[in-house]
């Protein structure tokens, strides 16, 4: 027998309900930096904690490495979160995955 899985869309209304959010990134061919997630649900994060990820990220100036991680801390009426983690993945390797988890 063969099981099918599929993955939930990711929503904010239901991260909003954690303490914090985690959001991966890493550094792109142009040296710039890119998130690890639908455009639009960091759009959402964004206007929902009045935000500029990136800006944020930049601000720390990141090197890309897997294991690297920022801490921003937010507020939001409505949301229990009060902290969004930003965590390097390096090159998306499974090796790069096991070093940012850890």
């Amino acid at each position: 027998m063969f099981w099918t899985l599929k993955a939930a869309k990711p929503q904010l209304s239901a991260a909003v309900s954690s303490n914090s959010i985690a959001v991966a990134f890493a550094k792109d061919s142009s040296g710039g930096f890119v998130f690890s997630a639908p455009a639009s649900l960091i759009a959402e994060i964004e206007k929902y904690f009045q935000v500029a990820l990136i800006d944020e990220l930049s601000f720390f100036a990141p090197t890309g490495k897997a294991g690297e991680l920022f801490e921003i801390p937010v507020s939001a009426e409505d949301a229990q979160t009060d902290r969004i983690f930003l965590v390097g993945i390096g090159d998306a390797s499974t090796a790069s995955f096991r070093i940012a988890a850890t």
